[in-house]
């Protein structure tokens, strides 16, 4: 009898479940000056295609405090660029109960992004506090929101089909809409920033908590 059918991949022949990547989702190593070598060295984010039920057995078997703390740690690496274990990766199952821990993690984010605004309006007018509480959550999340807003916009402003809008979407080249667009956004969100701070001017240039000065 014949053994079970293997699937062709570029670059040569993979058992099923296991992904060679030539170029992500986004066109890098297809389209970019990113090598294809160097997008494969990357991974594909997990090696395992695994059916819905044999992941919820799966994770049944791992017990709740492992299924639950990988589903954080996938969170942690999702959403932000810190450090996360080895043995943490992109499952989409894991990523899809990962979304449970999205709000802790986007406070997290926020009260880094106060910190950092609360600490530089002590010492910077709050235009100056809020472009530098802007850089620190520009550095936490790896540009992650920045770069969908631009994406849409170029995908929205420069196609007009369906498929032509979601082919500019995964060019990783940024466009006139997705560059002015962009700017706009960092221009006005530091402006509404600012607005925080001006109630330091009246308690005599210190900083203050924008919600703890509103409480009353």
């Amino acid at each position: 009898a014949k053994g079970p059918r293997r699937r062709r991949a570029s670059g040569g022949s993979q058992p099923d479940g296991v992904r060679v990547a030539s170029s992500d989702g986004f066109g890098a190593g297809a389209t970019s000056m990113i090598d294809r070598s160097e997008v494969a060295a990357r991974g594909t984010g997990t090696a395992k295609r695994t059916p819905l039920d044999e992941f919820e057995a799966a994770a049944r078997a791992d017990g709740l405090v492992a299924s639950e703390l990988r589903s954080f740690w996938t969170c942690v690496m999702f959403l932000t660029r810190l450090p996360c274990p080895g043995w943490c990766d992109h499952h989409p199952g894991y990523l899809m109960r990962s979304m449970a821990h999205f709000p802790l993690i986007g406070a997290l984010i926020g009260a880094w992004a106060a910190a950092f605004y609360d600490a530089a309006a002590s010492l910077w007018p709050p235009l100056v506090a809020a472009a530098v509480s802007m850089a620190g959550t520009l550095w936490l999340t790896g540009c992650f929101h920045e770069d969908g807003l631009c994406d849409t916009l170029d995908g929205f402003g420069g196609g007009w089909t369906k498929s032509q809008i979601l082919k500019i979407m995964r060019d990783s080249r940024n466009g006139s809409y997705a560059t002015m667009g962009g700017c706009m956004w960092v221009v006005a969100k530091a402006a509404l920033l600012a607005e925080l701070g001006r109630g330091a001017a009246g308690a005599g240039g210190a900083s203050v908590w924008a919600v703890g000065g509103s409480a009353g």
